[in-house]
C-alpha cells in the first residue's frame, strides 16, 4: 500500500500513455496550432491548482519532442531564487541548443551569437541599475546595501548625492536611444536564431513555462513582461501554464487593487485557453482519476469499494473537488483502511467525512464530536448535499442523505419516525453484529480517519 501518489511515468515514444484524463486530443490540437502559428505567441494554459497542469506540460513536451520540435520546460518557481528572468530564459535556450545540438552544427554555432547579443542586452537591463536609476531619478535616499560592490559610486554619492543623481538621470536619457538599439539587436538575433530552427525541424522554438503563479509576485510580473518586451519574436512560442487568477492577484499585490488586474494581463498573453474537465458520463475526469488513485495506492477497501468509489466520484464532482484535493483524501482513505479499520458496511460515510476533512475542515469538527443534524443542517457542505440530489442520484449515492439522518437524529426525533418508513432505520441492521449506538458511527470513523495523519510537505 501507498500513502502518496506516484508521478505518472511519461514514456518518450508513447507520452499520454499513461493520461488518466484523455487529454492527449487537447495536446495534439495546441501542437497543430503552434506548428501552424507564423507571428510570435504567448498561450496561456489556464487551470486551478491541482488540476493537473504541470503533468499535462510534461506529457505535452515529450510529445513535442517525438515530433522533433524544440522545446523547453522552465520550472519558474524553480528558479524563483534569481532576481532577473532575462537570464534565465537566454540561459535555458543556451542549455537546451548546446545538448541537443552537435558542436559542428551551424544552429549550435548560431547560439553563441545570441549568447553575445544577450550579454550586451542584459548590461543595459540590469535590475541594479533600474534600481539606482529609479532612485536617483526621485532624488531618494541611496542606502548602503545599493551599493555592496561599487564602492566608488558609493563615494560620489556620499559626497553629492544631489549632483550624482542629476548626472545619472541625464545619462539615461542620453543612452535610451542606444539602450532600445541594444535590446532590438538582441532581439533580431534571436528571431533569425528560431528561424533556424523552424526551417530544421518545421517547427518554432516553444518555451513552456511552468509554475508561473507560484512564485514571488514582482518576479512573476517581470517573467511576463520580459517575455513580452524582450523575447516577443518570430517562430518563438511561448506557452505559460498556470492559475490566472493566482497571477492576476500577484499583480494587484505589485500595482495595487484598484488596477484591474485581469485587464493589464491581456496585454501581454496573445491566446487563451484552458484544461477542462471532461463531461461525458462514462470517461468523465473525476470517476477516471479516482480509480487511478484507488489503484495506484494499492487500496484494499475489501467488500466496500464499490460503495467507496461510488460516493467518492460522485462527491468530488458535487464538491468540484480539485485532482489535488482527491489525492489527499486518497492518502486519508489508504490510512485508513491500512490500519484494518471497522467499517461495518457504512463505507459512503466514510468517503464523505474525509471529504468534509479535506476541504471543508471547518465543520469537520461538528461531525467528529457527534453533533446532532440540527447542527448539521447550517453547515454548507450539508447544504450542498441536499441542494445537488441530481448529482447525488446520477452517481446512485442518494441513500447518503437518509445515511447521515440516521447517524445524527435526535433520539426523540428517530423514535418519532414512522415505522413503515424505512429509508432511515433499515440502517440499524449494520449496527447489531457490533453493539454500537447509531449516535457513536459518525465520532467512530472520524476517530479512525484521525488516527494516523499525513504529514503536509512545506
Amino acid at each position: 500500500m501507498k500513502i502518496v501518489v506516484p508521478a505518472p511515468y511519461v514514456p518518450p515514444e508513447t507520452p499520454f500513455a499513461n493520461d488518466k484524463l484523455k487529454r492527449e486530443p487537447f495536446a495534439n490540437a495546441l501542437t497543430n496550432l503552434v506548428q501552424n502559428l507564423d507571428d510570435p505567441a504567448v498561450i496561456t494554459i489556464d487551470a486551478p491548482w491541482g488540476e493537473g497542469k504541470t503533468t499535462f506540460a510534461k506529457m505535452w513536451r515529450a510529445s513535442l519532442k517525438s515530433k522533433n520540435c524544440r522545446c523547453i520546460y522552465i520550472d519558474a518557481f524553480a528558479n524563483d531564487y534569481l532576481d532577473d528572468p532575462f537570464v534565465v530564459l537566454v540561459g535555458e535556450i543556451a542549455t537546451y541548443i548546446q545538448e541537443t545540438y552537435s558542436a559542428e552544427h551551424p544552429i549550435f554555432s548560431s547560439i553563441e551569437s545570441v549568447l553575445k547579443k544577450a550579454s550586451r542586452a542584459g548590461v543595459k537591463l540590469l535590475s541594479f541599475g533600474t534600481k539606482i536609476g529609479l532612485k536617483a531619478a526621485t532624488l531618494g535616499i541611496l542606502k548602503d546595501n545599493d551599493f555592496k560592490d561599487m564602492e566608488e559610486i558609493k563615494e560620489a554619492v556620499t559626497n553629492d548625492s544631489f549632483d550624482f543623481a542629476n548626472n545619472l538621470f541625464e545619462k539615461k536619457l542620453r543612452d535610451h536611444k542606444a539602450d532600445a538599439a541594444t535590446v532590438e539587436d538582441f532581439k533580431n538575433t534571436l528571431s533569425d536564431f528560431a528561424k533556424q530552427i523552424k526551417e530544421d525541424t518545421s517547427y518554432p522554438l516553444v518555451l513552456i513555462i511552468d509554475e508561473l503563479d507560484r512564485c514571488r509576485p514582482t518576479y512573476a510580473v517581470d517573467f511576463i513582461e520580459k517575455i513580452k518586451h524582450i523575447f516577443s519574436v518570430e517562430n518563438v512560442i511561448f506557452t505559460l501554464i498556470l492559475n490566472k487568477n493566482q497571477l492576476a492577484a500577484a499583480v494587484s499585490s505589485i500595482y495595487g487593487e484598484k488596477l484591474e488586474a485581469t485587464q493589464y494581463l491581456q496585454k501581454f498573453f496573445t491566446i487563451e485557453t484552458s484544461l477542462s474537465k471532461n463531461e461525458d458520463d462514462v470517461n468523465d475526469d473525476y470517476r477516471a482519476f479516482c480509480n487511478h488513485v484507488y489503484n495506484a495506492l494499492g487500496i484494499d477497501a475489501g467488500n466496500d469499494v464499490s460503495s467507496l468509489q461510488s460516493t467518492m466520484i460522485g462527491l468530488s464532482e458535487l464538491f468540484s473537488l480539485s485532482f489535488r484535493d482527491i489525492e489527499k483524501c486518497y492518502s486519508h482513505i489508504a490510512l485508513y483502511y491500512g490500519a484494518k479499520s471497522l467499517t461495518f458496511n457504512m463505507a459512503p460515510l466514510v468517503s464523505f467525512l474525509v471529504i468534509v476533512k479535506v476541504r471543508y475542515p471547518q465543520y469537520y469538527g461538528n461531525f467528529r464530536s457527534g453533533s446532532s443534524l440540527e447542527v448539521i443542517e447550517a453547515a454548507e457542505v450539508y447544504q450542498k448535499l441536499v441542494t445537488n440530489i441530481k448529482v447525488l442520484e446520477k452517481h446512485h449515492i442518494q441513500k447518503l442523505i437518509p445515511m447521515l439522518h440516521f447517524c445524527t437524529l435526535t433520539q426523540e426525533k428517530y423514535k418519532a419516525i414512522d415505522p413503515e418508513d424505512r429509508d432511515i432505520t433499515s440502517y440499524e441492521q449494520f449496527l447489531w453484529h457490533i453493539n454500537l449506538e447509531r449516535e457513536d458511527v459518525i465520532p467512530l470513523i472520524s476517530r479512525r480517519l484521525d488516527l494516523f495523519n499525513i504529514v503536509q510537505q512545506a
